[in-house]
């Protein structure tokens, strides 16, 4: 019997379980609606020493994170990898 009485009754735990559905369609939905960042990828995909890919000029670790980015963290991610194009020097500029 005490099996019985640790877990909620039913009817709760559905309530719970719709509630979360919905949390998680609520934020899904406003992602959604968020102006999306285009990946800066342009199919040039090479390390350097330092894991920056030496074509669209963002971090290892930044190419992962894309998909699972918020549009203000792609945003930051545009920003960092932009200025390390300008300063890495050109490989065959001659």
């Amino acid at each position: 019997m005490s099996d019985l009485q640790s877990q909620p009754p039913l009817d709760t735990q559905d309530t719970q379980d719709t509630q979360d559905t919905q949390d998680t369609q609520d934020t899904q939905d406003t992602q959604d609606t968020q102006e999306d960042v285009e990946s800066p990828c342009v199919r040039n995909c090479c390390l350097d020493e330092n894991d920056i890919c030496l074509g669209c000029f963002r971090s290892y670790d930044e190419i992962l994170q894309w998909y699972q980015a918020t549009v203000s963290e792609k945003q930051a991610i545009l920003e960092r990898s932009s200025e390390r194009k300008t300063l890495k020097p050109r490989l065959f500029s001659g």
